[in-house]
């Protein structure tokens, strides 16, 4: 395992049945993907928050959703989180493949305080610069984590044939999104996550530069004045940094990730504080627009912590006829103020979803029933369990609903 294949993002488009598994930040997210003539469909999403839990416990949940998907040794691939990795943007004194990648793999050390045998390296060219000069966009991970993440899901019975990136797919993914790879001129992407929040510049259909910034949507919601504030200095660091690495022009817009509803002002906080026009753009409203117009399109619903707020839900993938789309959004207008939603899961092939979460009582959780009753959208809705539990010194209650979607 050598290799985190930066410089081939479309994984999963070229096989039959893919799983992608990413592992971290306190989540596990898992997408399976089938191939279908020229496109591919994604067929089940699975996200959970598995803070606390052990490496047998996160297999387990791995080996849960392959079952539910009855599906053989699927292509599998492992992605690991921007956070848990290290890029760098260097200069290599050569154009030659072969001698590029020998210095590569004698100077990668240095840029770590990791011995060479303790990294794995992988590295993309993103252009030249003078005279037999070619920058490298360098990503190192630990053996360790590369090793623990191998260990969980081979107990779940999976046997992983690529390990990437996920900066680098992501980057590639939403630039395609956004049609960025027509452009003369750099654009970044900044996109809010749970725990973190992932800078990415691209340019002609490449991430350039990438990094992880210790701020996210919990962040926000803890204390929103103090955490823009940084948020924004963080992204002004990542600016200087790409600036002084001399990789390319500098950005002329700024796309942020989030709910524009949430993070009012955030964008306009941003353009004053780095020079850089930003704009604020939701993913399920852009894709809502898109569908209406009937184009087909796969995304990942990288706008769910953000529009259930106090939800510890994942980036996962939804399906390209939208009515996982459309099923987020009617599920997030009716959620009480005192539900916390822990997991949802959305099953394209019998068109039902599966909702986990807590309430400050039994009584808020029939409420939220009723509430989604009202919805057209969904046919049947059934209470598979509830459970009321002590949570420090007051009571609250678990709950499971299963709902059948109108066809």
């Amino acid at each position: 395992m050598s290799n985190m294949v930066l410089r081939r993002a479309s994984f999963l488009a070229r096989h039959s049945d893919a799983v992608g598994i990413q592992i971290g930040g306190g989540g596990l997210r898992i997408v399976y993907t089938r191939q279908a003539g020229l496109h591919k469909e994604i067929l089940d999403a699975y996200g959970y928050d598995i803070g606390g839990l052990k490496e047998d416990d996160v297999a387990d949940k791995i080996k849960m959703f392959l079952k539910s998907i009855k599906v053989k040794n699927p292509y599998a691939v492992l992605v690991i989180p921007s956070h848990l990795a290290i890029t760098k943007n260097i200069e290599i004194p050569s154009q030659d493949p072969k001698e590029i990648a020998d210095i590569m793999n004698l100077q990668a050390a240095r840029h770590t305080p990791y011995a060479r045998e303790e990294i794995i390296i992988d590295y993309k060219t993103i252009g030249t610069y003078r005279i037999n000069y070619t920058k490298i966009l360098l990503a190192i991970v630990t053996r360790e984590i590369i090793r623990r993440q191998l260990n969980i899901v081979n107990k779940a019975g999976v046997e992983i044939q690529r390990v990437c990136f996920s900066s680098e797919v992501v980057g590639k993914f939403l630039s395609n999104i956004f049609k960025l790879n027509n452009d003369d001129f750099p654009s970044g992407l900044l996109y809010i996550d749970s725990s973190f929040s992932y800078f990415n510049i691209v340019f002609k259909d490449e991430s350039i530069f990438s990094r992880s910034i210790p701020i996210g949507s919990k962040h926000f919601d803890d204390d929103y004045t103090r955490y823009a504030g940084q948020f924004v200095e963080e992204t002004r660091k990542s600016i200087e940094v790409y600036r002084n690495e001399g990789i390319e022009s500098v950005p002329q817009r700024i796309i942020l990730l989030s709910a524009p509803d949430k993070y009012k002002g955030l964008a306009s906080f941003l353009s004053s504080t780095v020079g850089i026009p930003s704009e604020n753009t939701s993913f399920i409203d852009r894709f809502i627009i898109k569908d209406k117009a009937g184009k087909l399109f796969a995304k990942e619903a990288e706008e769910l912590e953000d529009k259930f707020r106090r939800i510890q839900l994942l980036k996962r993938y939804l399906s390209q006829r939208g009515t996982f789309l459309e099923t987020l959004d009617k599920v997030y207008k009716n959620i009480p103020p005192t539900v916390k939603v822990t997991e949802l899961r959305f099953n394209k092939e019998n068109e039902s979803v599966s909702i986990k979460g807590t309430a400050g009582s039994m009584t808020t959780v029939y409420s939220f029933i009723d509430s989604l009753s009202n919805e057209e959208l969904f046919k049947d809705i059934k209470t598979r369990y509830t459970t009321k539990r002590r949570e420090g010194n007051k009571e609250v209650a678990d709950f499971e609903l299963g709902i059948t979607l109108n066809k």
